[in-house]
Formats: structure tokens, sequence, C-alpha cells
């Protein structure tokens, strides 16, 4: 029988482990080419596709993936639970979330790192425009 501080760290653990399988789906379409879910404001429509074709937002893309990896790592944790308890569940419930926050400082160091030198590419003014 679990006792209430187990009960509580099992429900960490699993939280850590949804939280480390969200940051990876997020890593994942982060560094490799997969295709996303890119929403284009100005048509207001949605497309699926490796890049954009014009101005895109690929956040509900991001977000879908990291949320499947979640969803993968959600039934993991409830296994964990079972089969862990006392010292072990402590040790794990460290150990994940020492790997969250290492993935985490990964990830802000790639989009700084990505976006640290980027120049925005200035739309063209419409053809009929005359400064004042």
């Amino acid at each position: 029988m679990e006792t209430t501080n187990d009960s509580g760290l099992s429900r960490a653990l699993s939280w850590n482990l949804m939280s480390f399988g969200f940051l990876v789906g997020y890593f994942v379409c982060t560094v490799l080419p997969v295709p996303v879910i890119w929403y284009y404001p100005v048509e207001r429509s949605f497309e699926l596709a490796l890049k954009p074709h014009g101005l895109a937002a690929d956040f509900y893309g991001r977000l879908l993936w990291s949320g499947l990896g979640a969803a993968a790592m959600a039934p993991v944790g409830i296994l964990w639970k079972r089969f862990l308890s006392g010292d072990a569940l402590k040790r794990w419930m460290l150990i994940t979330a020492a790997w969250c926050a290492a993935l985490l400082m990964l990830l802000f160091g790639l989009y700084i790192h990505k976006l640290v030198g980027r120049v925005p590419t200035p739309a063209p003014l419409p053809s009929g425009y005359v400064p004042r």
C-alpha cells in the first residue's frame, strides 16, 4: 500500500515524465525537419508542411508534436508508479527532474542560437506608396 508521501511522489514522477516527453517532442520538431501544422494569419488557414510558403506561425504544429510526446510518456509514468516505491521513487523523481531541467536549458540555448543572428527581411512597399 502506498503512503501519502509515495502517492504524491508517484504523481510528481508521472508529471515529470510527461514534461520530459513534451520537451523531447518540442526538441525533435526544432532540430529535425518534420512536417508541422502552419497557421497563415493573412489567409486564415492551416497547412501541414515542412516549410511555410508565406507569413506563417508554427506554434500550433509544435504544440501538437509536444503534446504527442507528453501523451506517449503518460503510460510510462503510470507503469513506473506500480514498480517503484520509497527511495527508488525519490531517486527517479530527482533524475527525471534533472533531465527535464537539462533539456529545457538545451532548448533555451538552441533558440537563442537560432534567433541571435536572425535579420528579418521587410515586406516590399505597395506599388502606389508615396513617402511623405
